[in-house]
């Protein structure tokens, strides 16, 4: 399901050149806006965790989190403030030495 959103971000996604297949993969998006690319990740298997300083309906992400049919992991915060929310890294090691 499509719905309008605050722009269309496929061109930019496109762009990325990103496997189809991302299982095992985690990333932080923020700046999530309307939720399009939290949705595009999960659709490639990966673990999302949108984090942005506004409300989860102040842009849709709450109906397009509703329309997934799952929550998210949303972090609401300031990014100067990203180290007191106390993740694990994102980065992962390639196990190359």
């Amino acid at each position: 399901m499509i719905t309008l959103g605050v722009y269309d971000g496929s061109a930019v996604l496109a762009h990325l050149g990103l496997p189809e297949d991302l299982s095992g993969q985690r990333m932080l998006e923020i700046g999530r806006c309307d939720g399009y690319f939290t949705k595009q990740l999960t659709t490639r298997s990966v673990s999302v965790t949108p984090f942005d300083y506004t409300a989860k309906d102040f842009f849709g992400f709450a109906a397009m989190e509703q329309l997934h049919g799952a929550p998210f992991e949303f972090i609401q915060g300031n990014l100067y403030d990203l180290p007191k929310f106390d993740m694990r890294p994102f980065v992962q090691s390639s196990g190359a030495g």
